[in-house]
């Protein structure tokens, strides 16, 4: 990918806070606005699950200590659902052994409220720009085949269906299976292609389908 300037970054991921306080919902959200991102607010960790959708680029702020999931809850579910969106912790409720849990797992960075906005707009920069740039690489032969052989054979045949067009709803009624269920295994489709929408799944359609026959 050739290299992109930060407005072009802004205008094309999105910046998801999950915080169960408003006041810091509403706080991020404005100077977040201020500065040029797109932003999407969640009061809670299973909000976001329901409401997010994860092929979009971009990060999630999220909070540690919140009514129901906990911020270290939803980044393992976001982790087995196959969310490939850096994490960037922004917490009022840690200590190291917390903090280290959390780095372990692959957060992007761990910042203490009140966050100091300078160290946040900039961890935000990078890891949007890194997110970024990864729903542009385009796989080659041999990494779609490994892509491929990844995947469990329920997960190949929601792919089949994927590639002809077909939307969640009617895959999920022609397998017999839940909604939630299919969007979790195009998830993982979508990590293992290294891929964050259909648009670029679409694009390998034809190189897909010959590595699958092969």
């Amino acid at each position: 990918m050739p290299e992109t300037s930060l407005d072009t970054i802004r205008e094309n991921v999105l910046v998801r806070i999950v915080d169960d306080d408003p006041e810091i919902r509403e706080t991020l959200s404005l100077m977040l606005e201020t500065e040029g991102w797109r932003t999407a607010a969640h009061p809670s960790a299973e909000a976001m699950l329901v409401a997010d959708q994860p092929s979009m680029p971009g990060v999630v702020l999220l909070d540690i200590q919140m009514d129901g999931m906990s911020g270290l809850d939803l980044q393992i579910e976001m982790t087995e659902r196959g969310y490939a969106l850096p994490v960037i912790f922004v917490t009022g409720h840690a200590n190291v052994e917390v903090a280290v849990d959390a780095m372990r797992r692959g957060a992007w960075d761990f910042l203490q409220k009140p966050v100091d906005p300078e160290r946040l707009l900039s961890s935000i920069e990078s890891a949007a720009a890194s997110s970024y740039a990864e729903s542009f690489h385009e796989l080659s032969d041999p990494e779609i085949r490994s892509a491929l052989s990844e995947l469990t054979e329920r997960q190949r045949e929601v792919l089949v269906h994927l590639l002809a067009g077909e939307h969640v709803r009617v895959i999920a009624d022609r397998l017999g299976i839940s909604l939630r269920t299919v969007q979790g295994h195009r998830v993982t489709i979508y990590r293992k292609f290294g891929i964050h929408s259909f648009h670029q799944m679409d694009a390998m359609r034809e190189r897909i389908l010959a590595a699958a026959g092969s």
